[in-house]
């Protein structure tokens, strides 16, 4: 009976051995596991508890949540704290993560000094679609002006970018056809010292002829013309074409430009077709 029991006894001291045996075993095999992933991405966690204070998440960029997150969290505008925390994303830098982050950070002039250190880095530049998101972050609209001060702290900057980014807001002007507004905003980039481009003064010329100015429109085509600067194909082709032009100007206040272009276009003419014009003469008039 008593070796017996001592029988039971030691099976059940194994039984209890292997258990504990069995449960170091998993605890082990699951130490291993995170070691051989190697550290823990951290990334996907603090997104999720960021992109919930961001709207619409889903329709931006991880690294474009983070950045407006710190931007916004850190209340320093855009200071030291926020600079070193963008050291890492330099090399990330592009178009779509600009005008992302343009869109995200909850106050204009964040955006605007956002935009400045952006253009700050090595390896980036602004294209024309993040000019755009810029002055919708601003506030552009026919009935309001981009404020002033935003301008000036572009131009304390960098003078060229100011220079970039008036000549985008004037040619948004056209294409959205405010002739006022872009006249208003061609008189402010010269108060600031600029020269218009020239694909602002074709735009210009178009938004002025597709309101009937032609008056306005002559005159800014002398001053492209005193610049150095000819009307593209496009532009003269709609200035040769327009019907009002007859019926505005007389026989002798006809600009010599209409006439000359009319001589080499169909009567046929479309916006849609081929010109057969090669170049320009040096006098800003067309020749085949």
């Amino acid at each position: 009976m008593n070796g017996s029991k001592r029988k039971r006894q030691r099976h059940t001291g194994n039984q209890d051995q292997a258990q504990k045996a069995a449960s170091i075993g998993c605890k082990t095999t699951k130490r291993r596991r995170g070691k051989r992933g190697g550290k823990k991405d951290n990334t996907k966690d603090v997104v999720h508890s960021s992109s919930s204070k961001s709207f619409d998440s889903g329709k931006f960029s991880d690294e474009a949540i983070l950045i407006s997150d710190a931007i916004r969290d850190n209340e320093d505008d855009l200071g030291d704290k926020t600079h070193k925390f963008l050291r890492q994303f330099r090399q990330k830098l592009n178009d779509s993560l600009v005008i992302e982050v343009l869109k995200l950070v909850p106050r204009p002039e964040l955006g605007v000094k956002f935009f400045i250190w952006a253009g700050r880095q090595i390896g980036y530049s602004h294209r024309v679609g993040v000019y755009h998101a810029l002055l919708d972050r601003l506030g552009f609209d026919k009935n309001s002006r981009v404020p002033e001060h935003f301008l000036r702290k572009i131009r304390e900057d960098d003078k060229e970018i100011l220079g970039n980014l008036l000549n985008v807001l004037i040619q948004k002007c056209c294409r959205n056809g405010f002739w006022n507004a872009a006249l208003e905003e061609l008189g402010r980039l010269k108060d600031f010292g600029y020269k218009p481009s020239k694909s602002t003064y074709n735009a210009l010329i178009l938004l002025l002829l597709k309101a009937d100015l032609l008056d306005t429109a002559y005159l800014v085509h002398r001053e492209m013309s005193d610049s150095g600067f000819n009307m593209d194909w496009f532009t003269m082709g709609f200035f040769a074409q327009s019907d009002t032009v007859n019926t505005h100007h007389g026989a002798n206040k006809k600009p010599q430009i209409l006439g000359s272009a009319k001589n080499l276009l169909t009567k046929d003419y479309s916006c849609d077709q081929k010109f057969t014009i090669t170049t320009y003469s040096e006098n800003g008039l067309l020749r085949v």
